[in-house]
């Protein structure tokens, strides 16, 4: 049972996939609450791409949360419909995400756990909305401006990464990029947990089947954006293949 206020339903499971289910699979928060202390509260900023922990709370101590926020009347409005009070929350396992939208909005969002719930049912119980069929356009992250990204003249490849992907991260809102080598299959279940359109997804794996592949992936507010290139070497050079991405005919 959960209770959202305002932010996007994707968005909201992007935040619980991708943050909070990692955060709680080692299980070590869940021995730091207390008989009263059953609400695990975390934070995170659409802007700056940062979630954080900020602690462990009785019913009360989450209300003085929302209190300092000034929005008691969310918190009156998610107990309420998750039928929570003083008496029964500390009979449940409560995920509270303090959100802040790109917009600076305040969204929190406030989970309900039967007590006995496993640890390892939690982290499997990813939260998956309808995956969008087809990828939206946005010319601001269209292929065309992607491969502007990259110096592809001056770019070397110095390992051999065989049947993985060589994929490089590109954060907006962090500013900062990374390179990283990943099998198949664990991409493609990021993908699924970070809810990328379905069209995209099946153009990764299809174009995976045709030779090396290197995945530049965008992301701006946890939306993700893909460039898919092909390279091979020819002499002391590599050569890039450009694919188009659904719906994107900028190249």
């Amino acid at each position: 049972m959960y209770y959202n206020d305002s932010l996007d339903d994707s968005d909201r499971c992007r935040v619980f996939n991708i943050y909070v289910a990692p955060a709680l699979k080692n299980g070590e928060l869940f021995k730091q609450m207390t008989k009263t202390k059953t609400t695990i509260l975390f934070s995170y900023d659409f802007s700056s791409d940062v979630f954080e922990l900020k602690g462990i709370y009785s019913f009360d101590g989450l209300r003085k949360m929302y209190i300092k926020e000034g929005y008691e009347n969310l918190f009156i409005s998610a107990t309420n419909q998750l039928n929570m009070t003083k008496t029964n929350a500390i009979k449940s396992i409560n995920i509270c995400i303090f959100q802040y939208a790109p917009r600076g909005s305040f969204a929190p969002s406030l989970y309900k756990f039967d007590k006995n719930i496993k640890e390892t049912d939690i982290n499997d119980t990813i939260m998956r909305p309808t995956i969008p069929p087809t990828t939206v356009y946005n010319e601001w992250f269209s292929n065309k401006n992607l491969k502007s990204l990259i110096n592809w003249d001056i770019l070397t490849i110095k390992e051999d990464v065989g049947d993985d992907l060589l994929v490089f991260i590109i954060n907006e809102n962090r500013k900062d990029n990374s390179t990283y080598v990943c099998s198949p299959n664990d991409y493609i279940k990021a993908c699924e947990e970070a809810i990328v359109p379905q069209d995209m997804i099946e153009l990764i794996k299809s174009e995976h089947q045709k030779g090396p592949l290197i995945i530049v992936n965008v992301i701006n507010y946890l939306r993700d954006y893909f460039l898919l290139v092909h390279y091979h070497k020819n002499g002391d050079q590599y050569e890039y293949t450009f694919v188009s991405s659904p719906n994107d005919s900028s190249l």
